[in-house]
């Protein structure tokens, strides 16, 4: 990601998804009822900002399969995120089918 404009998007993105997963829990829970795909755990999504002092040297999470942190376990929330990865230089795992609550005519 380019610049002052990119840092201070991804950072924007966490603040996001932190206040998301905390005060906004339906919203995350109908957005996950529409995400398919699997963590390839490339850990792009952990080194926004700032690299994250769960991960090994090796880009492991060393919570993963115990206790992340909920915005952790909820990425990602939509395609903002998915979004930030690729601009990141990542390729999630994850996409999102049609958007919750709107259906096919």
């Amino acid at each position: 990601m380019d610049g002052v404009n990119g840092a201070a998007k991804v950072f924007s993105g966490k603040l996001r998804r932190f206040f998301t997963v905390h005060f906004r829990k339906e919203h995350v829970d109908r957005q996950l009822q529409a995400r398919e795909g699997d963590c390839h755990q490339c850990g792009t999504c952990c080194n926004f900002s700032f690299s994250c002092p769960l991960l090994t040297k090796d880009r492991l999470c060393v919570v993963y399969g115990r206790m992340r942190p909920k915005a952790c376990k909820a990425f990602p929330i939509d395609q903002k995120d998915i979004d930030d990865v690729r601009a990141c230089g990542g390729t999630c795992g994850y996409r999102f089918r049609n958007p919750p609550g709107k259906t096919s005519q």
